[in-house]
């Protein structure tokens, strides 16, 4: 899961979410949330059953990697907004997501600084142990990303945000790339694979 210093970093024009759909009570991102497993403070268990276009509110996913694909179905279906969080990896659901987009994505270095493991990983079943000590962020790629995006399966406000959207994936600026870097650490190519990634978006779209 990302740690609350990925969702501090999303743009004042994004709203703030209220509603974690993958989490547990240690790294939820919103007061409110589901779980994919029992939890004592959670809302609801297992998100991909429930309903999440009622009561309207504006959610927060970073779904485990096999249900990437099925939430942004869900997003589509429900015609919910989202933000998103998700892995830049080949594998992404890249296409639905660009056609989803109401803002440019935030791009930051997908690493221990910027994801959540306090003393297991839920996701992946993994405990620290006294024979066990290594993180599994410790072997994480520095060339991987991750990215926020701002998502929704309302096609009237797709298509009222999509020249402005068009716009800011053409001029997307490395000013900010320098701050996040050093705030979350990343190596030298990362504002050229940002970019890489954020213009296919823009060329899906055109």
């Amino acid at each position: 899961m990302a740690m609350p210093i990925v969702t501090a970093s999303l743009p004042r024009r994004y709203s703030t979410p209220l509603f974690d759909l993958f989490a547990n009570h240690t790294n939820t991102q919103c007061k409110l949330f589901g779980s994919l497993h029992p939890d004592p403070k959670c809302q609801w268990v297992n998100s991909m059953l429930q309903p999440w276009h009622h009561p309207p509110r504006l959610l927060y996913a970073f779904p485990p990697h096999r249900l990437i694909k099925a939430t942004v179905a869900k997003v589509a279906v429900e015609k919910v907004t989202m933000v998103l969080v998700a892995p830049a990896w080949p594998s992404t659901p890249m296409y639905q997501i660009a056609h989803m987009l109401l803002d440019v994505p935030v791009m930051l270095p997908y690493n221990a600084k910027t994801m959540h493991d306090p003393h297991y990983n839920l996701r992946d079943g993994y405990e620290k142990t006294k024979h066990n000590a290594q993180s599994p962020l410790d072997k994480l790629n520095p060339s991987w990303m991750l990215a926020i995006y701002l998502v929704s399966g309302d096609a009237c406000k797709v298509k009222a945000s999509r020249p402005q959207l068009l716009k800011k994936l053409a001029s997307r600026s490395e000013a900010a790339d320098s701050r996040l870097l050093t705030q979350y650490g990343g190596d030298g190519q990362f504002s050229a694979r940002a970019n890489a990634w954020t213009r296919s978006l823009g060329q899906m779209l055109t």
